[in-house]
């Protein structure tokens, strides 16, 4: 069962995060597990696909930051809030940083309620933090409709049950067919002592075009991918404060 978890921060230091922020809360999410369950931490240490997301946001007029984290399997619910409990009172960086464990707010869905998702023709995506997409040896920046499906697809056939499995072919379908409809985007560099990345942020709508000349389930199963898109993230490096996005309708 997929959460979103949304937990108040109070930090000394103000403005945006930059990427050794976000790569100091990629550490606490494993220092949380570590404090409830050391070998549960080791195993999703060991794990090439890494079942969370996490991302630091706000910081940006005065808007208080969120610590944002996204879990694709029920075995870390547990042991993540037992450990985060442990942990209300850390530095991050030299600085000071407070955990509102108390007010956590928390979203879930089961993947059957995924899987069961209505079919839409226009979906509007929310890109929350930094989102870019590695193309060999470079990321591409600006968010399009088959690579934002490509990677929810991937990571959907990691982790969604096997009776949820969707096509492959689906990926083609919504080349042929889904636009771009409007976007309110601009970039937004991360960087730290040793390199930079950058990212799209913002706004986008994708639509279905000629949605009549492709039979109805691939549409739902499309559906299903961008209401996953909330929890798995988009593009790379979702562990490490890229790619947190929203899709509505």
């Amino acid at each position: 069962m997929p959460y979103e978890l949304q937990v108040p921060v109070s930090l000394s230091q103000k403005g945006p995060p930059d990427l050794a922020q976000q790569r100091g809360m990629h550490g606490l999410f494993f220092a949380a597990l570590q404090q409830a369950d050391p070998q549960l931490s080791q195993a999703m240490h060991e794990r090439e696909a890494k079942p969370f997301t996490q991302a630091l946001l706000g910081g940006v007029a005065d808007q208080p930051h969120t610590w944002r984290v996204t879990l694709l399997e029920d075995a870390l619910y547990d042991p993540f809030m037992s450990g985060l409990v442990q942990l209300a009172e850390i530095h991050l960086l030299g600085q000071p940083l407070h955990l509102d464990v108390a007010g956590v707010q928390c979203r879930h869905e089961s993947y059957s309620d995924l899987i069961a998702a209505a079919a839409r023709l226009r979906y509007r995506l929310e890109f929350l933090s930094p989102t870019s997409f590695k193309q060999r040896v470079v990321h591409m920046p600006l968010p399009d409709p088959y690579l934002c499906f490509q990677s929810w697809w991937t990571r959907w056939h990691r982790f969604a049950p096997t009776e949820g499995s969707i096509n492959v072919a689906l990926l083609d379908i919504i080349r042929a067919h889904v636009a771009i409809a409007g976007f309110h985007l601009s970039s937004q560099l991360l960087r730290d002592e040793k390199r930079s990345l950058v990212g799209g942020i913002g706004r986008m709508t994708f639509i279905v075009r000629q949605s009549h000349k492709v039979e109805p389930d691939w549409w739902q199963q499309m559906a299903s991918l961008a209401a996953f898109a909330r929890y798995c993230g988009t593009g790379s490096k979702t562990t490490q404060g890229l790619g947190q996005t929203v899709v509505t309708w």
